[in-house]
This record gives C-alpha cells, sequence and structure tokens, in this order.
C-alpha cells in the first residue's frame, strides 16, 4: 500500500511523481493564499536572535506581493514547468516568508511549509526524472520522429527513477525519528510513555485551548495500562519509521500507525496535524491505485506517423497507460478493419475505436482522457456544449495548420 523508496526509487511508472508534485503544489498555494500577509508584516515579531535580519522593513511590507509571487511559482510547479528554476526561487521566497511567520507564531503548521519547501527543492534536484510533466513533454522535442514513433507503439515502458520521493521519504523519517529520539535522550522515556504522563499532557492541551473533545475524556477513564500502551506506541512508531526504511522491513503498518496518531491527537486533544497525513500520504502506490481503477477495456488509437506534433501530443497518454489498454496504431500499420471503413480519413484526424464506436478529432481526445482514472473527469468536462465547442475548433484550427506551425512533412524516407 505504501512505497519504500529508500530500499528501491525504481518504478515502473512517472505517475506517482507528478501526483505528488501536483498536491504539493496545491497544498502550498492553499497554504499561501490561507494566510493574512498584510497582518503578518504588521504584526509585532517576536526575535529569534539571527533571525532579526530578516525582519526588516522593505521586505516585510513586500510580503502580500511576494505571496502571489509565489502563487506564481507554484502554478508552474504543479504544472512542471521550468521546474528546477521554479522550484528554486519559489523555494527562496516561501522561506523567508516563513521565517517571518515563525517569528510571529511558532506551530506544526510553519514547520510543515519549511518540510514542504525541502520536497520541492527535491524536485528541483531531480528535474530531469519527472518526465509526465509540462517540462518533460518539452524535452520530448529533442527526441526524433522514429524514436516517439517507437516509443508509442512498444508494449513496454521503461523504468523511472524517484529520488526526490527517496530523499522526501528519508526527510520525513529522520524528523519523525527526531520526535522520538528526543524523547528518550531529553527525557525519561519510561516515565513519558506512562499513564500519568500522557494524562497530564492531554489535560494541559485541553486547558491551554479550551476545549474538552469527548474521546480525551473517555481515554482518561481507561485503564492505564492501555493509556500507557499508546503512549508506548506512540515512541516506537517514530523511532521506527527510520529504522523500517532503512532495513527494508514492511512500510504500511508503519505510516498507518502513524496517521492513526496523527488522527488519536486530533480527537482527544483537539490539535490536527493535518499537513502530515498529507504528506505521509506522498508514498502511497498511487500507480498501483491508478492501474486498478481505471477502464480495462481496451481501446485502439491511430494517429499520422509522419506529424511530430502528434507524436508529442500523444507522449504523456503513453505514460499513463500504465494497464497496456491502449494500442497505438500508425496509419500505415492500421488493422484492415479500419482501413476498410467509409468516411475514415487517417490523414485528417486522429482517430479512436473502442466499444463498436468511432471517435475522431476532439472526441478521439475526449474518449483517450476517459480511459485513464487521474484524466476521467476532464472527460466528463469537455462534454458540456461550451467546452466542446472550442476544443473542436481548437482541434480543427491545429489539425488544419499543423503543417505552418508545427513539424509535420517529414519525409518517411529520410527516417529510415
Amino acid at each position: 500500500m505504501f512505497r519504500n523508496y529508500v530500499r528501491n526509487p525504481k518504478l515502473d511508472s512517472p505517475l506517482n511523481i507528478a501526483l505528488v508534485r501536483i498536491v504539493l503544489g496545491l497544498y502550498l498555494i492553499w497554504k499561501v493564499v490561507s494566510i493574512n500577509w498584510n497582518a503578518v508584516g504588521e504584526w509585532p515579531l517576536f526575535p529569534y536572535g539571527y533571525y532579526e535580519i530578516f525582519a526588516f522593513d522593505i521586505g516585510l511590507a513586500s510580503l502580500p506581493y511576494l505571496q502571489w509571487i509565489v502563487v506564481i511559482g507554484l502554478v508552474c510547479f504543479v504544472l512542471g514547468y521550468r521546474l528546477r528554476l521554479t522550484s528554486f526561487l519559489t523555494s527562496i521566497i516561501l522561506t523567508y516568508m516563513s521565517i517571518i511567520l515563525m517569528m510571529i507564531q511558532w506551530s506544526g503548521n510553519t514547520e510543515a511549509i519549511f518540510m514542504s519547501v525541502f520536497i520541492m527543492l527535491f524536485y528541483g534536484l531531480y528535474s530531469e526524472q519527472d518526465v509526465l510533466s509540462a517540462d518533460g513533454v518539452r524535452r520530448t522535442r529533442n527526441r526524433d520522429l522514429n524514436e516517439l514513433n517507437s516509443f508509442l507503439t512498444t508494449r513496454n515502458l521503461p523504468s523511472y527513477r524517484a529520488d526526490m520521493l527517496r530523499s522526501a521519504l528519508l526527510l520525513i523519517a529522520i524528523l519523525y525519528f527526531g520526535s522520538g529520539f528526543a524523547k528518550i535522550v531529553h527525557g525519561n522515556p519510561i516515565e513519558w510513555a506512562t499513564a500519568t504522563s500522557l494524562g497530564r499532557h492531554i489535560r494541559s492541551s485541553h486547558y491551554r485551548l479550551g476545549i474538552e473533545p469527548v474521546a480525551g475524556q473517555l481515554l482518561l477513564d481507561m485503564p492505564d495500562i492501555l493509556i500507557a500502551l499508546g503512549a508506548l506506541t506512540t515512541l516506537i512508531l517514530e523511532v521506527g519509521l527510520l529504522i523500517v526504511l532503512i532495513f527494508g522491513l514492511p512500510l504500511t503498518i508503519v505510516v498507518l500507525g502513524l496517521i492513526g496518531f496523527h488522527v488519536g491527537v486530533y480527537a482527544t486533544q483537539g490539535p490536527i496535524f493535518l499537513d502530515m497525513i498529507i504528506v505521509l500520504l506522498f508514498f502511497m502506490s498511487w500507480d498501483k491505485i491508478h492501474s486498478y481503477i481505471s477502464t480495462g477495456k481496451s481501446i485502439d488509437l491511430v494517429y499520422d506517423e509522419h506529424c511530430y506534433f502528434c507524436a508529442r501530443s500523444l507522449y504523456a497518454f503513453k505514460l499513463l497507460d500504465l494497464n497496456k489498454t491502449v494500442n497505438f496504431y500508425t496509419q500505415y500499420n492500421t488493422p484492415a478493419e479500419y482501413r476498410e471503413r467509409e468516411n475514415v480519413n487517417f490523414d485528417d484526424e486522429m482517430y479512436v475505436f473502442a466499444d463498436g464506436n468511432v471517435y475522431r478529432g476532439y472526441h478521439a481526445f475526449r474518449r483517450l482522457f476517459k480511459q485513464f482514472a487521474v484524466t476521467a473527469p476532464l472527460s466528463w468536462f469537455m462534454t458540456f456544449p461550451p467546452v466542446a465547442a472550442v476544443g473542436k475548433r481548437i482541434y480543427t484550427y491545429i489539425a488544419k495548420n499543423r503543417d505552418r506551425h508545427f513539424v509535420c512533412s517529414y519525409d518517411p524516407s529520410e527516417q529510415s
């Protein structure tokens, strides 16, 4: 259910890399937009030693403007456009903003932003591995038409490394290990993992927050041995994640335990560590889930093998085809049953043959989107009349003008 990228960073598909990038970017956009940076810039700052150098007047006044610069950078990050540049520049600005925020309120939410910035930096360091992105599609211009055609028509895909997820998972494990290790080194782990200690902590949280969750009261009424067992389990989970990663032990139980721990803290004490739950979910085997819920029905797609733009536009769909349910045909190796059909011209439009139906042009792309779980919502959106009307016009314009605007005039003899 969860993948140990530390022991094995290789994947059969780049889908996990792309999904984590998208969710991470959207999460950070939500965090940045939800904060009132005008108020942050005007709030009295608590000096944290050398952090005071960041609290200069011009910097504080620029926070609202930096907010939208960061949002633009994060949108580019979500799309995977100029990933190395946008990840580094956005990380620098967001780190500065988070330092200012930290001098007002040091909390888990602020720490989560710093942690997310590190993960974004890992994407910048290993940007060439993120092929299911705008940059990945842009890099296809460095591949000749024969190579692209071969990539589309072959049944097997290469393996992909996910070193950014490997580094991110190791970072998360070290943070949890530090939290658990601190309890052991700077405190008394035996005394900490007792019913008295945990009960004191729960009551203190209730007092500070001014709330008394029902689950917290129920927990305090339980036998001391059960309360102590819960505290000890927390300590084992925090320290154990790093050990599990290094030795390649089953990861799912530990990660689910940590998620359950965060849910339990919310239910019994009030604080919610939603950020950590989101980050832990990054390491699920999303490719397997995508493969399971995607349609298993096979479809046949026919495209113009002499059209460089056509081959490049289909590149991402090939990467999404984990179940190998899309048979990519060129106009020259198309099955005879399709070539003999009336009103079919493979030179003018792309075709999809599925469920006994023929889809052409814009509708062929719509049917292709429907084939995969992650793009199926777009297929539904494309059925709306206004969207379909605009989409058909765009497709028709590109199809008619591809020789003028795109490279589509390859001579087959020159490609052999």
